[in-house]
């Protein structure tokens, strides 16, 4: 299978189109036009000789021979005639929305198995069935179901890095949006369904070798393919590309669900961790774990160095950062006498000097003091990383603070994620563009920023490691 076909196709099928509005087939020629697709497009359809201008065919064994993409907006008992046309026009590949196959009974997992026969006799990339589609916005791809449109302004200025592959379409485009919100875009998003033929493992493949994509993201409901994937993250971590993967099914109930979703089947739950963490990839919990992980990646591609330190204005903190740590198995650094002789003069006499390091309530009436306690404490060697972790304050408090210790965190280079205490109080609207202009990530959770943190800190001990050299 030709997944380029499916990811950068030069000439577009849609099979199944109508002028009536809201239709999918209509809204994909939408969408194509709004993403400036360059590609030939051709139509199908069986009851109109022209749609929005285009004209169309009555069926796909009408459509020229060799098409990159065909994608069949048709109801499950349609599909399968249609993709044995395609077969037979030697499309390259095909993406199928339609749903009622593997995932709700034995009838439809028959079908499904049939287009996978079709499909591999083919050599067709078959996307689907059940997907949300292909979203590759360099190309002017975007062909499927509740995909953004093309933004103004702001975020269409995202930078992107991520390739996004999920069974889970919902998942896929759920983390594109909130990347998008912090200031990165995916290099594509694929949505992979029931994977009659081509799956997570296929995109993954494409992924390494695809120059744009800095951070591969994966939502996996089974992993159909382990030895494939086992020689994928050997791939990815040669190319320093860290994979991160949200995979969920530790309970029994979390598998059936699974089952009726994407017709997943999912095995032995704790080999599938152990296979993925002994090779290397990033294994998170939720999806809010997946979208902090993968944006701090973005920030950092190359993973920290052991040693956290944590910068903060409570006291509370402090020891929860300790507990915390501990749990996460992080290590925190020990800072050099040095380190603690420069900064005993910066802070009340009050003031524990140490790791993690209380600056006190005194940010509040001193806005420099942040910044100036920020130098000693990422220069010194054992400092892998940072989180700084602040109650906010009122008025222009937190911009003012966070101006000042933009400067030193940027010098370091070192991976820091700036983190305030109180989920939706209101900041200063300045405050995260700020730090995004210094390549600092923002957080609203200083416990979400430590568990990301630790993540990437682990994923770093473990190259570091090479432990799967050593089996």
């Amino acid at each position: 299978m030709d997944i380029a076909r499916l990811l950068r196709p030069r000439s577009i099928a849609i099979v199944g189109v109508s002028d009536k509005p809201g239709t999918t087939g209509g809204n994909l020629i939408g969408s194509l036009a709004n993403y400036d697709y360059r590609g030939t497009i051709h139509l199908v359809s069986r009851g109109r000789t022209e749609v929005l201008g285009r004209p169309c065919v009555a069926t796909v064994d009408e459509m020229p021979e060799g098409i990159d993409l065909a994608v069949l907006c048709l109801p499950r008992n349609g599909t399968i005639e249609a993709l044995a046309a395609c077969a037979r026009r030697k499309v390259g590949a095909a993406i199928v929305f339609a749903s009622g196959f593997a995932e709700l009974d034995a009838a439809g997992g028959a079908e499904q198995d049939e287009m996978s026969r079709i499909a591999r006799a083919a050599d067709m990339a078959l996307l689907g069935p059940n997907c949300l589609g292909v979203q590759n916005p360099a190309d002017g791809i975007s062909l499927g179901l509740g995909l953004a449109p093309r933004l103004a302004g702001e975020l269409a200025q995202a930078t992107p890095r991520v390739a996004i592959a999920g069974q889970s379409g919902g998942m896929a485009v759920a983390l594109g949006a909130a990347l998008r919100l912090r200031g990165f875009a995916a290099t594509y998003i694929v949505s992979t369904g029931n994977e009659a033929a081509l799956g997570i493992e296929e995109v993954i493949d494409d992924a390494i070798g695809h120059k744009e994509s800095a951070v591969i993201a994966v939502f996996a409901e089974q992993i159909r393919k382990p030895e494939m994937l086992r020689g994928l993250a050997r791939r990815a971590r040669a190319a320093k590309k860290p994979i991160v993967l949200l995979h969920p099914g530790a309970s029994t109930r979390a598998r059936e669900a699974a089952a009726t979703h994407t017709g997943a089947r999912p095995g032995d739950y704790a080999a599938t961790r152990e296979l993925t963490r002994r090779e290397g990839v990033i294994l998170v919990e939720s999806f809010d774990e997946w979208v902090d992980v993968t944006t701090l990646l973005c920030h950092y591609p190359a993973p920290p160095k052991p040693g956290l330190a944590v910068l903060t204005n409570s006291g509370a903190f402090r020891g929860m950062a300790y507990d915390l740590c501990d749990r996460l198995d992080l290590p925190l650094a020990e800072l050099s006498d040095a380190t603690k002789e420069r900064l005993r003069p910066l802070l009340p006499g009050f003031a524990y000097v140490g790791n993690p390091l209380d600056v006190t309530a005194q940010t509040a009436f001193q806005f420099d003091l942040l910044g100036k306690a920020v130098a000693p404490l990422i220069e010194d060697a054992s400092v892998g990383s940072l989180v700084v972790a602040m109650v906010g304050g009122s008025g222009p408090i937190p911009l003012e603070t966070a101006r000042h210790a933009i400067p030193p965190i940027a010098a370091s280079g070192k991976p820091t994620i700036y983190a305030i205490f109180g989920a939706g109080s209101t900041l200063p609207p300045e405050l995260e563009p700020t730090l995004r202009a210094g390549n600092i990530p923002f957080s609203r959770s200083p416990e979400a920023a430590v568990r990301a943190m630790a993540h990437v800190t682990h994923y770093g001990m473990a190259l570091a490691r090479g432990a799967w050299d050593n089996r």
